[in-house]
């Protein structure tokens, strides 16, 4: 009765200790991508209209997708430390672009779950 409780323990143990691998990152880009976020946001019901076709509210998320990461650019482009009138313009400018377009990170480099969820709307 023992060795299997025993056995159990550690074998608990063991698996406690192993480290979790990083979360794999996935290359999404355009519909692929539209398709995946609408899978981990939740679906469609978000949507206004979850009647209308696949393409429209395809068409939707990506409209608000590019919609917010302008918010985001306008939010970097107040930032002093961003001035483009600062030198070493165009590192800033890169570096501000890299800063705000998780949707083209996503397309190039590849995103993870978190990454996704963090583009929800809700």
């Amino acid at each position: 009765m023992r060795a299997p409780l025993l056995l159990m323990l550690l074998a608990l143990g063991s698996a406690l200790r192993s480290p979790q691998p990083p979360e794999a990152r996935t290359k999404l880009c355009g519909h692929h991508l539209v398709r995946t976020l609408v899978r981990v946001c939740g679906g469609p019901r978000w949507s206004p209209e979850a009647t209308q076709p696949v393409e429209t509210r395809d068409r939707e998320l990506l409209q608000w997708l590019e919609q917010r990461h302008l918010l985001h650019a306008l939010v970097a482009d107040s930032d002093p430390g961003l001035d483009p009138q600062l030198p070493h313009q165009a590192s800033q400018r890169q570096r501000r672009s890299a800063a705000t377009n998780s949707v083209h990170r996503c397309c190039l480099t590849g995103c993870t779950q978190q990454d996704l969820l963090g583009l929800c709307p809700h």
